[in-house]
C-alpha cells in the first residue's frame, strides 16, 4: 500500500453541493475509512467558509486513488478539481496513520 494526499480546490458553488450531499458524502467516507484515513475541509481562517478539503490515502496505486475521489458523491468536475500526491514521510512516521 502506498500513501497518497489529495488537495480539492472549490470553486464558490461547490458551497450547494456539501449542503447537498453531505449525509451521502460522509457515509462514503465511513464506508471507506480503511483506504481514506484522514479528511477534511479546508477554510481560508476558522470562520470562513470551506475553499477545498484534503484527503490521506493507503491505496495501491494512483489509479485507486483516483476511483476512490471520482466515486465520492462530493467530486463534481464542474465546481470541485484535485491534485493527488505520492506522499513521501520524513518526520514522525507512523504506519498507523
Amino acid at each position: 500500500m502506498g500513501r497518497w494526499v489529495c488537495l480539492f480546490d472549490d470553486a464558490p458553488e461547490m458551497l450547494e453541493v456539501r449542503a447537498a450531499r453531505r449525509i451521502s458524502h460522509h457515509t462514503f467516507l465511513s464506508q471507506n475509512a480503511d483506504k481514506i484515513l484522514r479528511a477534511g475541509a479546508l477554510c481560508p481562517a476558522s470562520n470562513d467558509p470551506p475553499t477545498g478539503a484534503l484527503w490521506v490515502l493507503d491505496v495501491r496505486s494512483r489509479e485507486e486513488a483516483v476511483g476512490l475521489i471520482e466515486s465520492d458523491p462530493y467530486y463534481q468536475p464542474q465546481h470541485r478539481s484535485y491534485r493527488l500526491f505520492e506522499w513521501k514521510w520524513a518526520l514522525n512516521y507512523s504506519p498507523d496513520i
